[in-house]
C-alpha cells in the first residue's frame, strides 16, 4: 500500500534484474504542470501508459522535474545508461509516445473532467483492463492510434461525495483487484493531483482511492477499514 503520490518506477524495482546490456528504452522528460486542467490529463494517460508497456520490460522511463520531491529519477537514468548500456530514445510529446506504444494497449478509459475522483477510480480500471486513461479532449488522440473505449465514467459520479463514488468502484472493480496491493493517491488536493506511483499500481492490478482515515468521515473510514480487513 503507498500512501505518497512519488513515483515508484516498476522500471527500476521489478524490472532491474532482467535488464540486459545494449537494451533501449524510451524516456520522457516531465515539467511540474500537475493541474486538472493544465498538464495532468496528458502526465496522467502517460503513467497509465508506463505502467502497462513495463510489464514485459523496461520499455518507458520517466524523468522528474526539480520541483518533484523523489530527487533520484535523472540520476537512475544515468545509471541505467553508464552501468547497462541502455539507449534511451526521447519522446517529446504524448503523440509520439502514443504513436510508438500503442500497440501494447487494449484501449482507453475516460475520466470525468469535472469529478477529480473519476481519474482515480479510472486508474483501477486502467489496470484491470490494459488500458490507458484520458479525459474527454484526449479522445481523439488514443483513437487515431486505434484504441476503442472499454470504460466511459462521464456522468457517473457527478453529485456524489467521495464515500459514495468508492463504494459504487468497489462494486465495480474490487473482486478482480490485487490483494497485496492498494494505492492511496493522496498527497495534494482540489484541482491538482501528482499520480507518480499509479504506474506502480496499474502494473499490480491495484484498487485506488483516497479515502480518509480521520474519524470525522465515518462513512469514508469504514470502507477505508473493509477493504484493508480483506488484504
Amino acid at each position: 500500500m503507498s500512501t505518497n503520490p512519488r513515483p515508484l518506477l516498476a522500471f527500476l524495482f521489478l524490472l532491474l534484474p532482467g535488464i540486459l546490456f545494449g537494451r533501449s528504452a524510451y524516456l520522457m522528460e516531465f515539467d511540474n504542470r500537475w493541474d486538472l486542467d493544465d498538464g495532468l490529463p496528458e502526465k496522467a494517460m502517460l503513467i497509465t501508459l508506463q505502467g502497462l508497456v513495463n510489464q514485459d520490460g523496461p520499455e518507458l522511463y520517466f524523468v522528474y522535474p526539480d520541483e518533484w520531491p523523489w530527487k533520484i529519477t535523472p540520476a537512475m537514468r544515468d545509471f541505467f545508461t553508464d552501468r547497462h548500456g541502455f539507449e534511451f530514445e526521447t519522446l517529446e510529446s504524448p503523440v509520439a509516445a502514443l504513436a510508438a506504444m500503442a500497440d501494447q494497449v487494449n484501449g482507453y478509459v475516460v475520466w470525468d473532467k469535472e469529478v477529480r475522483t473519476s481519474l482515480i477510480v479510472a486508474f483501477t480500471v486502467a489496470g484491470l483492463e490494459r488500458a490507458i486513461v484520458v479525459n474527454e479532449d484526449l479522445i481523439p488522440l488514443a483513437e487515431a492510434n486505434g484504441l476503442k473505449v472499454v470504460a466511459d465514467l462521464r456522468g457517473d459520479f457527478r453529485g456524489m461525495n467521495d464515500a459514495e463514488i468508492y463504494q459504487i468502484a468497489y462494486d465495480r472493480y474490487w473482486d478482480r483487484c490485487s490483494r497485496d496491493i492498494v494505492i492511496w493517491m493522496g498527497g495534494m488536493p482540489r484541482l491538482r493531483m501528482e499520480p507518480g506511483v499509479a504506474d506502480y499500481g496499474i502494473y499490480r492490478g491495484a484498487f485506488f482511492c483516497d479515502l480518509s482515515a480521520n474519524p470525522k468521515h465515518p462513512e469514508e473510514l469504514a470502507l477505508h477499514h473493509k477493504i484493508l480487513s480483506q488484504q
